[in-house]
């Protein structure tokens, strides 16, 4: 099953994340499967990447939650929970906190 056009957009966030970053990856090809520690980001780049997302919606990515996710498919979903719930990561804190 395609995933839905919102996720679809997501994950282009999240290769114009990557991309801004470390801009050396504009040419190296990206899916949903991308592992972020295959893309030879450092920690502070991969942290970078999570402001820019966390920029490009107003969401608030707590610390906790980095683990969670190591494919931009991963990315993507936390992404797309966060967007669907009403008070959005800040639930999503509370109810892992």
């Amino acid at each position: 099953m395609a995933p839905h056009p919102e996720r679809l957009e997501i994950e282009e966030q999240i290769y114009r994340a990557v991309r801004t970053v470390k801009p050396s990856l504009a040419v190296v090809p990206m899916s949903p499967e991308t592992r972020f520690e295959n893309l030879g980001l450092t920690s502070l780049d991969f942290i970078t990447v999570v402001f820019e997302i966390e920029d490009a919606y107003g969401l608030s990515i707590v610390e906790q939650r980095l683990d969670t996710f190591r494919t931009v498919a991963e990315a993507r979903d936390l992404v797309a929970r966060l967007l669907a719930m009403p008070g959005g990561s800040q639930q999503l804190a509370e109810e892992t906190g």
